[in-house]
């Protein structure tokens, strides 16, 4: 193609392309690195949207476009109903979900600007107004079949997920930790494994997994359950408003009693 044919960088151009490279940039830098390889369905969504991004960069024919911006769209879809079905509450900025809120809403204004990009970008072309590029490439081909092949496996995760595992949860009590400590997730037992905080007062736990392998953080009486991938931090926030002794566990590597107690990888919060 020669530069007189070649399309312009339109504004629409522009909000499909940033609207499908930036979510996967944007998790990758707030995770630092790949670390969302390892949980459910994100690769599978956040892939094909890169692709699709990257290539029509180089390749931006309407069609690769219209394609982009319905996967995008389909994503925020993806996310709104998740809020919708009380999966997940991202319309509140809670210091333990910092990072689903930022990310939802990114995802949820790119997803709908990349389709109404996607379709005044078509508009435009069929007007003259924009030269796409004649005929495919293999590049866009093979693009768009890389794209359906992952968003369709990201379903099928996401309904399994759906159906077997508990929604993540926290306790939002407040921006400012009456006590701080950092929790270790190593050779499957955590350090420490006791902690003591007032009647209600706000405990920040600042959790880490130093191990190769998988742990989760639970802690039921909050209904808190975090997925923690080798050399992860993450933030739990928790407010208990009775004097008690509370467990937190790891579910992967205890068990459960007779007694509703758990022994294995557990801790000890003594409320007093």
């Amino acid at each position: 193609m020669d530069t007189a044919t070649r399309p312009r960088w339109t504004l629409a151009r522009w909000v499909l392309v940033v609207a499908l490279i930036l979510p996967a940039v944007y998790i990758t830098a707030a995770t630092g690195g790949f670390v969302w390889f390892g949980f459910g369905p994100t690769p599978f969504f956040l892939v094909p949207m890169l692709v699709i991004g990257v290539v029509a960069v180089f390749w931006p024919n309407k069609w690769l476009l219209l394609a982009g911006g319905i996967l995008a769209f389909l994503e925020a879809v993806a996310e709104m109903g998740g809020y919708l079905s009380g999966q997940g509450d991202p319309g509140v900025l809670r210091p333990d979900r910092t990072l689903e809120f930022s990310y939802w809403w990114l995802v949820t204004l790119l997803g709908v600007s990349a389709l109404v990009a996607a379709i005044a970008n078509l508009r435009r072309s069929r007007a003259g107004a924009a030269a796409p590029p004649a005929g495919t490439t293999a590049w866009g081909v093979g693009a768009v079949c890389v794209a359906v092949a992952l968003f369709a496996g990201g379903l099928a995760v996401a309904g399994m997920e759906h159906k077997f595992v508990p929604a993540e949860s926290g306790v939002g009590v407040g921006l400012t930790a009456d006590v701080s400590d950092a929790l270790a997730a190593r050779n499957d037992k955590w350090a420490p494994n006791a902690v003591e905080v007032g009647v209600g007062k706000v405990l920040h736990l600042n959790v880490t997994n130093g191990d190769a392998g998988v742990h989760v953080f639970n802690q039921d009486d909050h209904g808190v359950r975090l997925d923690l991938a080798p050399a992860t931090t993450h933030d739990v926030w928790l407010r208990f408003d009775q004097a008690g002794t509370y467990q937190w566990y790891c579910e992967i590597h205890s068990t459960k009693g007779a007694d509703g107690k758990w022994t294995g990888m557990t801790g000890t919060i003594t409320v007093s």
